[in-house]
């Protein structure tokens, strides 16, 4: 990983690791969900917050109010950056309960401002309108309506 950051791609355009991925705009910030070939989705809301799944629509890794988290066991940890030797290395620090709560209530915000939109409020990168609206509610209700946190970042 690099040790200076910079703003994020056209996610919409770029985002190449995605194949199926759409574009609308809610409350003012452009929102990107992608899909990987193995189902796992991302939301992108705005460049912060960033919420990633595994395929079984459990949360892996989170980007929120300028803070990385990851799934650890269950639970999400902070990631804090440690330049060592020239590399960026991440430690994990746990979070309290009530920094836990409000991700997942900026979630679920999130979540429910999306299944709201009309297929026709999205554009769609090199698919089919219909499969990405039917990949996104499909990946919505895997989800459900207290997400889980995967047990480890790359599951």
């Amino acid at each position: 990983m690099a040790i200076e950051e910079h703003d994020r791609e056209d996610l919409l355009r770029d985002g190449r690791a995605m194949p199926l991925r759409g574009e609308t705009t809610i409350d003012d910030a452009t929102v990107v969900v992608g899909f990987r070939a193995g189902g796992q989705m991302s939301l992108y809301c705005g460049a912060d917050p960033v919420y990633q799944f595994n395929a079984d629509g459990e949360l892996r890794r989170v980007f929120f109010h300028g803070q990385r988290y990851s799934a650890e066991n269950g639970r999400l940890v902070l990631l804090e950056r440690a330049a060592k030797g020239g590399r960026v290395q991440f430690c994990s620090q746990p979070i309290n309960e009530e920094l836990h709560a409000g991700i997942f209530s900026d979630l679920k915000t999130w979540l429910a401002k999306i299944s709201e939109q009309h297929p026709d409020q999205w554009t769609v990168a090199d698919a089919n309108g219909e499969c990405f609206s039917s990949q996104l509610q499909s990946a919505i209700q895997k989800t459900g309506a207290q997400p889980k946190v995967a047990a480890q970042p790359n599951q």
